[in-house]
């Protein structure tokens, strides 16, 4: 069985425990979660903010945890995720007949699988001593996914490192799960993307995107993905969009957004903002393009759409 493991701070905490575990159990009844829980750079606000200093101290801190793990687990195979994820649909055999041909698989650095071997724990001993090696100052943004990547390729067997498929990640025909990337730095943010991307699945699965006017061009970029965009107070109760502060809230700067309950409980009513990828490729028309409202105090979250002529579904 595989181990798996979730690198948590507070703020995250609530979503693991409200949509990851629930997901990964619901699927795999009697499957252990190992939360790897830190203080360490505990801002409400960090999640998703890879220019900022502390969110990069952060997640070196996370690839420390990650190989005293593996040192932990030598000669067995291990799981990371993000916890920012939701599970669709069983996937632990198949990521352990992944990892009898691989030592590393991986997408991006939210979803990692390894066989904990000597090699893959060098690996990581001569990575996690690199970041901490480098000055705050020379750390770019998006450290250290992006040195991490470049770790992967050094590996002394090529051959045995793989990116795992759009399955693992992203919205496709067919997805085990979603990884909420690009979409919102706060917990709230993330709740709703990852309700409405459970929703795209759950659809996806009686519909072909080919076939489908909805989803015409889902297949063209096949990162697909939600991002969130902002926050809005109603202005017209029948159309969100002409809110007052349109995109007006900094969700970043704006500690107020954490907490659910202090949405509900906000004397404005609030809405979230997001787009889908598929929606808003390059090429296409400002007027043909969408935009999602999530009632955030509503359960489930339930959504407006910018063009009445193109509902979500």
């Amino acid at each position: 069985m595989i181990d798996i493991n979730v690198f948590a701070t507070n703020s995250y905490l609530y979503l693991i425990q409200k949509i990851l575990l629930p997901s990964i159990v619901g699927h795999h009844p009697g499957a252990e979660v190992n939360i790897l829980f830190t203080e360490k750079g505990a801002l409400p606000n960090i999640g998703g903010a890879t220019h900022d200093p502390q969110f990069k101290d952060l997640m070196t801190h996370r690839m420390a945890h990650y190989l005293r793990v593996l040192k932990k687990n030598k000669g067995k195979k291990v799981l990371f995720l993000d916890g920012d994820i939701i599970i669709f649909r069983p996937f632990l055999h198949d990521l352990e007949e992944r990892l009898d041909n691989y030592d590393i698989l991986h997408q991006g650095g939210g979803i990692l699988a390894f066989n904990s071997n000597e090699h893959t724990i060098k690996l990581f001993e001569d990575f996690v001593h690199q970041c901490i090696a480098t000055k705050p100052e020379d750390r770019p943004p998006g450290f250290p996914e992006f040195e991490l990547q470049a770790a992967f390729k050094e590996y002394y067997d090529s051959s045995l490192v793989s990116l795992l498929p759009e399955q693992y990640g992203y919205l496709c025909e067919d997805p085990y799960m979603y990884h909420a990337m690009n979409s919102g730095n706060t917990m709230p943010e993330k709740m709703v993307i990852l309700t409405w991307a459970e929703q795209i699945a759950i659809k996806l699965r009686n519909v072909k995107p080919t076939e489908s006017e909805r989803f015409k061009r889902f297949k063209k970029n096949k990162e697909n993905i939600l991002f969130g965009c902002g926050y809005v107070k109603y202005n017209d109760l029948d159309d969100p969009s002409k809110g007052l502060n349109y995109f007006g809230f900094d969700s970043y700067k704006t500690e107020t957004f954490v907490d659910l309950d202090i949405i509900k409980n906000h004397t404005d009513h609030l809405y979230f903002c997001f787009e889908s990828s598929w929606d808003n490729e390059e090429g296409i028309e400002k007027e043909d393009k969408i935009v999602y409202f999530a009632d955030m105090q509503k359960a489930g979250f339930p959504i407006f759409v910018t063009q009445e002529a193109a509902p979500f579904f």
